[in-house]
């Protein structure tokens, strides 16, 4: 929702964007290509682009000359301490851990112009998505505020 001040000396309604803008999208990998998303949402008005960056390592990236303040990002079950937004997700067949999902913003300084997503295994060692997940998917959600 917008909000609406009205402008003076004219009396002409002047929308304020206020509203935060939100990314929804399905992950998807295999072998060494690039990732294939379904996005289900995309309010950011940004160019975004997935690709493959090494060996289990995938960026969003927001398009050509986009930042977005790090204290404006925010995926949800982050945990910040000292400042490192990371969030690890561990990877269980159901009887042990086989690996994580490591999600954080791709910056420099106070600005993200992307997402990175890592895999790994169990001893830390980067791995294809397909590798740890196979066929999964993983729901990748971000918003941005005002």
């Amino acid at each position: 929702m917008s909000n609406v001040v009205w402008g003076f000396p004219n009396p002409q309604a002047i929308v304020v964007e206020s509203e935060k803008k939100k990314y929804v999208a399905q992950f998807y990998q295999s072998g060494t290509s690039n990732p294939t998303v379904n996005v289900l949402e995309d309010s950011t008005g940004f160019a975004n682009t997935w690709t493959r960056q090494s060996v289990g390592s995938y960026i969003l990236t927001f398009g050509p000359s986009i930042t977005v303040p790090l204290d404006k990002l925010f995926i949800p079950g982050w945990l910040d301490f000292t400042g490192a937004r990371t969030l690890y997700l561990p990877v269980s067949n159901g009887n042990q851990i086989d690996g994580r999902l490591v999600v954080y913003p791709y910056w420099s300084g106070p600005l993200a112009s992307g997402i990175l997503i890592e895999c790994v295994d169990d001893q830390w060692v980067p791995v294809e998505w397909s590798t740890l997940f196979g066929a999964s998917g993983y729901n990748l959600e971000f918003y941005i505020y005002p």
